[in-house]
């Protein structure tokens, strides 16, 4: 085990606020009287992600320059789950623009993982004045591509087989899931995070929403958004990303108005906690 930054214990950080009627779990890690603009962290699809586990390797080091928030997008962690309508990127944004909302950010940081980056994407192009900085790792918000056109189709039939096994999901195929799909170096999957990706993984709440694969949105590709993506951007990959190579962060480089990319060679799709030190000193670097 080669992880040395020790992860922060999440008990006392969890919160809930009522969207729409509806309760939307958030962590958050505040300073009183910070004046920096805010962090706001979204998380991926990945069974049991949560933008806390997806984060708990970097939480502590960002917390100490920014207030921090941790969101739960609907149907993920302990987020209220709802029937998805129309393009699922776009409703996710609307989602995420009023929990902001409630939370009375008007301007964020938004760090991000995966799904949620692409959702982030959509928040930057369609409400700019409310994002300062955007970092996107891992994400692939549109669908195929020129390496890897059947992305999506590995992660759907990964998720089938993880709920689909005879005995049950277990820890062991979480940390087979994770390796497989998530890191390039499977040496660097702790025991901490398998536990909280699966214990989250099994609850009745996440279970049900993903059961319903009807009821979560249509496929949406944001490729005719890219050009209207004008915040300052990081777009941080793993060479070894499972869900595609670097074909489409090099078009969101060129597409953004503002973008540069920091390319992994020994990471994969979670570059955050395969590599949490290089994350941390990038990312922070980053941002102002």
């Amino acid at each position: 085990m080669t992880m040395q930054i020790t992860p922060l214990e999440s008990a006392e950080t969890s919160r809930y606020v009522s969207i729409d009627g509806r309760r939307v779990h958030y962590n958050a890690l505040e300073h009183a009287g910070s004046a920096n603009t805010p962090v706001i962290f979204t998380h991926g699809g990945g069974p049991g992600a949560t933008s806390w586990n997806n984060f708990l390797y970097n939480a502590r080091e960002f917390s100490g320059r920014y207030n921090c928030y941790f969101y739960d997008l609907p149907g993920f962690g302990a987020s209220e789950s709802v029937p998805i309508s129309g393009p699922v990127h776009s409703w996710y944004a609307e989602q995420f623009l009023k929990f902001m909302d409630a939370l009375k950010i008007d301007r964020a940081h938004l760090v991000n993982q995966s799904y949620g980056g692409a959702m982030a994407i959509k928040v930057a192009a369609s409400a700019p004045a409310r994002v300062d900085h955007l970092v996107i790792t891992g994400s692939r918000p549109i669908i195929g591509g020129l390496t890897a056109p059947a992305s999506a189709l590995r992660g759907k039939q990964a998720l089938q087989r993880y709920y689909a096994a005879e005995e049950g999901p277990t820890m062991d195929q979480m940390r087979s899931l994770l390796a497989d799909l998530e890191f390039y170096d499977p040496d660097k999957i702790t025991d901490l995070n398998v536990k909280l990706r699966f214990e989250m993984s099994i609850t009745p709440n996440v279970r049900e929403f993903i059961s319903q694969p009807t009821k979560r949105g249509q496929p949406e590709s944001l490729f005719e958004d890219f050009r209207k993506v004008t915040a300052r951007t990081l777009i941080v990959h793993g060479l070894h990303d499972a869900f595609g190579g670097v074909d489409l962060p090099l078009t969101m480089v060129n597409q953004f108005a503002d973008a540069r990319l920091h390319l992994v060679g020994h990471a994969g799709h979670h570059v955050q906690t395969e590599c949490p030190a290089e994350y941390n000193a990038v990312v922070l670097g980053f941002l102002p």
